[in-house]
């Protein structure tokens, strides 16, 4: 990322291991190096300069919790922290039977009947909070002396962004609104906020402001301001804005850089899974891994760069609660597929398992849509097959299927980019297919066997909108056949001659009273 004479980073990449994440980290301005690394659970274990600067080091418990940052070189900000092993709560920390921080040793936090804070006490600042319904904050109160208090309102665009921020006086009992700074936005990231043009790095940090002079932003991993405090009330780590608290508005919730956390549990309930134990933790940050992944609604975490379709896959286990990808079974590839245990073990319970899951997810994403929580968004719900054929194969026989993703009320999704991933379970036979992605709201799923044995396997799809910084995590949806049938899992069945889905062979009649394959050109 460059802009001359002004920021020029450079992001490196481990050499063999296609995981996303970096390695390296070079200022080209300041000279700074950073080089880091990851312990076996993906979580950051140590961050540190290639001079003498600044080391870092970071230790953590099984279920996430970050309990010490260590300096190891140079000069850099420590901390030690023990946390209830049954609950993920800091024990030297205040809560409330929510679960809620009511006071972490600094501030006094009160909250509302929705668990969102409704006043910060003590600290740096004392304030006041108010919510629109779909949570996010519209009205604060800072008082910034003794008697004196100022007033703004938050006005946000239809995709979420915060486009106006206004100042609220009261002249006599007559209220007026003076626009104190509205946002500019290109391609989902804000570019000016008010006269100031700012940048952003991977994470959606703002690392520069314009000016006379000009003013640069650095931070510590897990978000705290180096080389200090700059001016605060403005977006600062990784799409958050920085309160006088120096608590970060993280839009559905308030994280705290100084302990690498958030202050309540994740209010997006579907983000837990029984199958991934870190996700129990309710309080934690983005998988304890701040260098690559970035949580913009303080809901779930999403990878930033990298192998952003495996990624899919194994949230795919997270979000909806069903088993995530085998390690080193997603991606497009030409690897030998290897068999699900569970799925051979008993095919028909895991597909019910699957089946109400999934039919789960759908309702909450569709509760949320009634309920306006996601402003003017429609999540995506099922996979309209558009066309279903046969086609020669040069490895054996070919069944192609082209999909449209739809919503609720069966209307295209065409919003923002898309992203549409498979899971393949294998039950017996071979398959060298992996588990393919595709972008964009059409595609055409081929499924060819290539082996001599017969296969037997299953199938899920997930889908992921993208829109600017607002990304939803990966949805699972339902399969639409053309006779109206709806299915959350594919039982496929290739034999010699003939692919059969859920007991379809996808053959129609010939004219002389014989079924045969159906090749006919696909119409839409």
């Amino acid at each position: 990322m460059t802009i001359p004479s002004t920021i020029d980073f450079e992001y490196t990449f481990h050499a063999t291991q296609n995981n996303g994440r970096i390695t390296k980290y070079k200022d080209h301005i300041s000279g700074e190096e950073v080089n880091y690394t990851y312990d076996s659970l993906s979580r950051l274990a140590t961050a540190a300069t290639t001079s003498t600067a600044w080391g870092l080091s970071f230790g953590y418990d099984g279920f996430g919790n970050k309990l010490s940052q260590t300096v190891t070189k140079g000069s850099a900000p420590a901390m030690s922290i023990t946390v209830d092993a049954s609950t993920n709560r800091i024990t030297s920390h205040t809560y409330d039977s929510n679960g809620n921080t009511t006071n972490d040793g600094t501030r006094a936090m009160t909250y509302d009947i929705s668990n969102r804070i409704a006043n910060v006490s003590g600290g740096p600042s004392n304030e006041w909070y108010g919510y629109g319904g779909d949570n996010k904050r519209v009205w604060k109160k800072r008082q910034t002396g003794g008697s004196t208090y100022e007033e703004n309102v938050y006005f946000y665009g239809a995709g979420g962004q915060r486009f106006g921020t206004y100042t609220l006086t009261d002249t006599s009992g007559t209220l007026a609104l003076a626009v104190k700074e509205t946002n500019v936005y290109f391609a989902g990231k804000v570019i000016k906020q008010g006269s100031t043009w700012v940048a952003m790095d991977r994470l959606g940090s703002v690392r520069y402001r314009s000016g006379s002079p000009g003013a640069s932003s650095d931070y510590w991993p897990y978000g705290e301001e180096k080389p200090s405090t700059t001016t605060q009330d403005r977006d600062k780590f990784a799409t958050y804005m920085r309160d006088h608290t120096n608590l970060d508005y993280a839009d559905q919730r308030y994280f705290t850089s100084a302990m690498g956390r958030f202050l309540t549990p994740d209010p997006y309930h579907a983000s837990a899974a029984g199958n991934h134990p870190e996700t129990w933790n309710r309080y934690a940050y983005v998988a304890s891994d701040p260098i690559n992944n970035i949580d913009p609604s303080g809901e779930f975490f999403i990878p930033v760069f990298g192998d952003i379709f495996g990624w899919i896959g194994r949230i795919f286990g997270i979000i909806s609660g069903l088993p995530p990808l085998p390690s080193g079974a997603d991606g497009n590839g030409s690897a030998i597929v290897k068999i699900d245990p569970e799925w051979k073990k008993n095919p028909e319970k895991k597909v019910k398992e699957v089946d109400a899951a999934i039919a789960a997810a759908l309702a909450a994403n569709y509760a949320k849509e009634e309920e306006g929580e996601v402003a003017d968004f429609r999540f995506p719900h099922h996979l309209q097959v558009m066309c279903d054929r046969y086609s020669g194969s040069a490895g054996g026989v070919r069944r192609e299927r082209t999909y449209q993703l739809r919503d609720q009320k069966s209307e295209p999704m065409t919003v923002g980019g898309i992203v549409i991933k498979e899971q393949n379970y294998l039950v017996s036979g071979e398959i060298t297919s992996g588990n393919a992605s595709w972008i964009g709201p059409m595609f055409t799923d081929n499924l060819s066997k290539g082996f001599s044995k017969p296969v037997t396997q299953y199938q899920t799809f997930t889908a992921q909108i993208v829109r600017g910084l607002f990304v939803t995590p990966p949805t699972p949806v339902m399969i639409r056949e053309q006779n109206g049938l709806d299915y959350g899992v594919l039982g496929i069945r290739m034999e010699a001659d003939v692919i059969f889905i859920n007991g379809n062979d996808g053959k129609v009649p010939d004219g002389r009273g014989n079924r045969v394959a159906n090749t006919a050109p696909c119409k839409f």
